[in-house]
């Protein structure tokens, strides 16, 4: 069995893969909308809604899965599934195949995958974390940035090597990130799994998923610091998650006249600063006050939302994106780590699921409005619109909940 550190490098090196290959996504599944197929803000903020949807039907009963079974066995499971269905949307693209009902299927399944993957992954880093959560939060956090942005870099390769072989590359990354996760130790709920199956035989009495996941909202309704956070995170993931996705194409392609290298650049930005607030959060130990950092982080990134839709020279958009990310680092840090303080051994991935549910569950929404906003009044004043909108959110969760106190 791997010791604690070893364990923990194994975890982090099949994080790496799956955010490396998600990098490659943002850029190569809104290219193939925008770029390949030519379509408008409306249908790119539906295909980006289709893909984040099954987080909101699957992402609670991941959870439960992730509690009841071995996390490690689900986690390379989805891998590989995420990794064979990328690879069967680049032999479409090289058959000259490529349809939008193709993209819609696509990104289905992409959703499935990290509906599982998730809640599995966040409770198996604290059975990694070898008891310094904070660092192991950041590090994650360090990890999934660092993968997003070299994944960036790499999907802008689709315009000297192809959208084909750029998806065959995505799909030879999420494969490879297998071999880590199959040297793994069990996640410790084998025995978990062998005493419900001996009470369904005895008596047929097995705790019901839907009854697990009642639980793990319970413990969430219940806790004002949990659900402050989840409040915030939800608003984010519709107000800024949908300008980033949906508006960021859509200004790349219409109003700086750019194409797929320029897009993969600019979605490098944001986690290009993500990982240097990352590194300040580890250099500075972690941050003492989490709920006042966390609304802070929050009224900058909204700042710089309002920034963007006054319509920035795209250099000067580069510098306020990148900006948006390195405050992006302690929301995202501080969050995390409060859940997984939060979460009780015995609900903890069912907890975190919801954490997970609240930013990816409410993102086909994001999406959805940033696409109808477009294409009504345009991207830019979609961004002005969303960032208003986020003001307003963190305005009612500082005065009616306990955010600010949040240690």
């Amino acid at each position: 069995m791997p010791a604690p550190r070893q364990s923990y490098r194994l975890f982090i090196a099949g994080a790496a893969s799956w955010f490396t290959a998600w990098g490659m996504q943002s850029v190569l599944l809104s290219w193939l909308v925008v770029g390949e197929l030519g379509a408008d803000a409306a249908v790119l903020g539906l295909v980006q809604s289709v893909a984040m949807l099954p987080s909101l039907l699957l992402l609670l009963p991941g959870g439960v899965l992730a509690d009841r079974h071995d996390r490690r066995r689900l986690l390379w499971i989805s891998h590989t599934g995420a990794g064979l269905v990328v690879a069967a949307l680049a032999v479409v693209v090289a058959l000259g195949k490529l349809s939008l009902a193709a993209v819609f299927v696509f990104a289905a399944c992409m959703g499935v995958a990290v509906a599982f993957v998730l809640p599995s992954r966040d409770a198996l880093l604290n059975d990694v974390s070898g008891g310094d959560l904070m660092r192991a939060v950041t590090g994650l956090t360090l990890t999934q940035w660092s993968g997003h942005a070299l994944g960036a870099a790499a999907g802008g390769l689709a315009r000297w090597m192809g959208t084909a072989n750029a998806l065959a590359l995505q799909s030879a990354v999420l494969l490879l990130g297998v071999l880590p996760l199959l040297r793994l130790p069990g996640s410790g709920n084998r025995d978990r799994e062998k005493d419900e199956s001996t009470s369904a035989s005895d008596d047929g009495t097995a705790t019901s998923a839907l009854a697990e996941i009642r639980e793990g909202l319970r413990e969430v309704y219940h806790s004002p610091t949990l659900l402050s956070v989840l409040a915030l995170t939800t608003s984010v993931g519709i107000f800024f998650i949908g300008p980033y996705i949906v508006a960021f194409p859509l200004l790349v392609r219409d109003y700086y006249g750019g194409d797929v290298a320029q897009l993969a650049l600019l979605t490098m930005c944001f986690p290009l600063g993500t990982i240097a607030g990352s590194l300040l959060l580890l250099a500075r130990g972690g941050i003492r006050r989490k709920g006042l950092a966390l609304v802070c982080a929050l009224v900058t990134g909204t700042v710089f939302l309002a920034l963007i839709s006054l319509g920035l020279p795209f250099e000067l958009m580069l510098v306020v994106v990148t900006a948006w990310g390195l405050g992006a680092a302690v929301n995202i840090n501080c969050s995390r780590t409060i859940f997984q303080q939060g979460a009780p051994q015995t609900h903890r991935a069912r907890v975190l699921s919801v954490y997970s549910m609240g930013f990816m569950g409410s993102t086909p929404l994001g999406t959805l409005l940033c696409g109808l906003l477009a294409e009504r009044w345009g991207p830019l004043a979609a961004c002005g619109i969303l960032s208003a909108a986020m003001a307003v959110a963190i305005a009612v969760v500082v005065t009616f909940t306990p955010i600010l106190r949040i240690r």
